[in-house]
């Protein structure tokens, strides 16, 4: 009996070596990418100190609305022959209702520095901080996933000095943090990396 194996042994291990990194750098990515997307960035709505402004912001147009419609049912608002004497409120827009009610935050504020830390290297942990809050920096870093040598200890990390507490718990973005998070999704990635 004759067998239908027609692949030498060798090209099927040398292919299966490839399909293993290409897994590995996939899943790893996405590991990487998930890390980044849950990562928290500041949100000054969200802070106890704003949430005066944020309920103005919220409740001025409805207040505005209910406010016209007690003139328009109001026959005191008009004159006998129907010409309206009492104007009605303006409501508005997104725009001027964040500038006629401002969020506070601390002096040189600016949200996503965070998200913008992530540092991905080869060997030894990257302990370097920025500046950059443009999320495009630690997608950058995410991408060297795909291009790192495979079979060492690859490292994410994020050395803000409150990064730990973050990933504790601390933000109510992300009350269950980012990392273990996603490592716990690592079995997911990988099936979904798989050709």
């Amino acid at each position: 009996m004759k067998s239908g194996w027609s692949i030498p042994l060798d090209r099927l291990v040398e292919k299966a070596k490839v399909d293993v990194e290409t897994v590995a750098r996939k899943a790893t990515l996405q590991l990487f990418q998930s890390v980044i997307e849950l990562s928290p960035v500041g949100n000054p709505d969200l802070w106890k100190a704003n949430q005066g402004q944020v309920y103005k912001r919220e409740t001025h147009n409805i207040f505005v609305q209910a406010l016209n419609a007690d003139i328009a049912a109001d026959p005191r608002s008009f004159t006998k022959s129907g010409k309206q004497k009492v104007p009605f409120a303006k409501t508005k827009s997104a725009k001027a209702l964040r500038a006629a009610f401002p969020n506070k935050a601390g002096k040189g504020y600016v949200g996503g520095r965070f998200r913008a830390n992530w540092n991905v290297a080869a060997g030894t942990p990257d302990r370097t901080t920025t500046d950059a809050t443009q999320r495009a920096r630690s997608d950058a870093e995410a991408q060297k996933a795909l291009s790192l040598e495979l079979g060492g200890v690859i490292y994410m990390t994020n050395s803000l000095p409150y990064a730990k507490r973050l990933e504790d718990g601390w933000s109510k973005q992300a009350p269950t943090g980012m990392v273990r998070k996603s490592a716990i999704q690592f079995a997911r990635f990988v099936r979904k990396s798989k050709p």
